[in-house]
């Protein structure tokens, strides 16, 4: 067989990138352990409690971004970070300074924000010397706030009677592992050019009084350590193609619409062909709002969610209870919710029922594609490096258990893998419905033409399309 000379070069690029950065690896995680070993054995301040627990997080992340409109490229970024940050627990897994909340510490803080350890920006091409002297500083200051707390969480136990004797870090297992591959090349030139061509179908109706398009590709490289022996790198991406647009109808009324479809990888978006097809539906249906009948009075009856929007509704309504929330002690002995009472509904409901007998719900973070499309839930290890548990959550009806990370409530006393973002969050929820319980559109329809009927209204909602939290929408 011939081989081509520009794939052997491509190939011989490929390899010399693949080794740069498992040197690269190697120099981080040598930097990561020193420092960890260092500040383990060194890091006291005296009278009080040495570290038990640390923990290491480096994350380089690419931010490519485009923005149009009208046909006209508006912005173009090419942009990239690294953040570090740093967790050191003062006391022991049984009891330390976290799940305790102290009104003067967290509203004004005590510690140099110069010197900060969540989120610390450091340089992109960071070496050995340059990450052991962050991470110096980083655990410094760590350290020095969790001293702070842990003091203040046992002075506040003088006073009062301590109800919840859960541990504060729950025991898992260490993992090692490597979850990365060579993140591909973002192509501004050809996404520019397709994004324009989107957007500048909306000159094609000139009643669409705005627009915007966006395409981005958010590829994020991370590197994690604890003082356990887990230690994990792995990628994670975010791609993305937005469309948002509006019209206004004869009453003022404000007409948003959009088109949006997201993927891991730039390949796995939809051919050029379907998304200009699809945009340009879309810019067909707001065009056409405008001319719809508005009614004399405000609806108030039976409503039908199809599609897109049911997804929406369950998502927004229901899957935030199913995650595990503790409730920190407070130093003040006031309720600490802020905001949290609605999605604390099922922590005390595990047995009990949650939804009709004829569905079930499985997070399954372990299957990565669904009727070979990729599934944006999955992942092999979650970010505290617990590897994640396939976990029947609703069965029949009936809560089984909830969403977990290594903090944990009376009901659940272990982690499932799903530590994500900063807290306990879903992967891919299956929901399955009895098969006797299911019911076409068509029934849905004829349902719902039955309830106006009995309550003598003139017509019912169907409702096809909802704008999302995580939708651009800045016309």
């Amino acid at each position: 067989m011939k081989l081509n000379p520009f794939s052997i070069l491509i190939s011989v690029i490929s390899v010399l990138l693949y080794i740069n950065n498992v040197a690269a690896n190697d120099e981080i995680f040598r930097a990561m352990r020193d420092e960890m070993t260092r500040s383990l054995n060194q890091l006291q301040i005296e009278n009080q409690q040495k570290p038990y627990f640390i923990e290491y997080t480096l994350d380089i992340a690419d931010k490519n971004l485009i923005l149009s409109n009208l046909g006209f490229t508006v912005s173009q970024v090419a942009d990239r970070s690294a953040t570090l940050s740093v967790s050191i627990r003062v006391g022991d897994s049984k009891f330390d300074h976290t799940n305790f909340m102290d009104v003067g510490l967290s509203f004004f803080g005590s510690y140099d924000r110069e010197e900060r350890f969540d989120n610390r920006s450091v340089p992109i091409d960071i070496d050995y010397p340059t990450l052991r002297r962050e991470l110096w500083l980083a655990s410094d200051a760590a350290y020095k706030r969790s001293a702070e707390i842990y003091a203040k969480k046992v002075a506040a136990l003088q006073s009062q009677i301590r109800k919840d004797t859960l541990w504060d870090l729950s025991p898992t297992e260490a993992n090692q592992i490597t979850d990365t591959i060579q993140i591909p090349i973002f192509d501004f030139s050809y996404f520019e050019l397709l994004l324009n061509n989107a957007t500048r179908i909306f000159l094609d109706y000139p009643r669409i009084n705005g627009s915007i398009g966006r395409v981005f590709f958010y590829p994020t490289t991370r590197y994690y350590i604890n003082s356990e022996g887990t230690q994990y790198s792995k990628n994670f991406f975010m791609c993305g193609f937005e469309i948002s647009a509006e019209a206004q109808a004869s009453d003022g009324m404000v007409l948003p619409n959009f088109y949006s479809t997201y993927c891991w990888l730039p390949e796995d978006l939809p051919s050029q062909d379907s998304i200009l097809k699809a945009v340009r539906e879309m810019a067909s249906v707001t065009d056409r709002l405008v001319d719809a009948p508005i009614p004399d009075d405000s609806y108030s009856g039976p409503i039908l969610f199809l599609e897109q929007p049911s997804g929406e509704f369950f998502a927004k309504a229901f899957i935030p209870k199913l995650s595990t929330i503790r409730d920190p002690f407070s130093s003040q002995q006031i309720s600490m919710r802020f905001g949290d009472g609605d999605r604390k509904a099922f922590q005390t409901k595990i047995g009990g029922r949650v939804l009709p007998e004829f569905m079930s719900i499985e997070a399954k973070p372990n299957q990565f594609e669904f009727n070979k499309t990729k599934l944006l839930g999955a992942y092999r290890i979650d970010d505290q490096g617990v590897t994640p548990e396939n976990v029947t959550l609703v069965k029949n009806g009936y809560l089984q258990t909830l969403l977990s990370n290594r903090n944990p409530i009376k009901r659940v006393n272990k982690s499932n893998g799903h530590h994500r973002s900063g807290g306990v969050n879903p992967s891919n929820l299956i929901l399955e419905v009895d098969k006797k319980s299911q019911a076409s559109e068509k029934e849905l329809k004829s349902q719902l033409l039955k309830l106006c009927k009995q309550r003598d209204l003139p017509y019912g909602l169907i409702v096809k399309k909802v704008i999302p939290d995580n939708q651009l929408y800045q016309i």
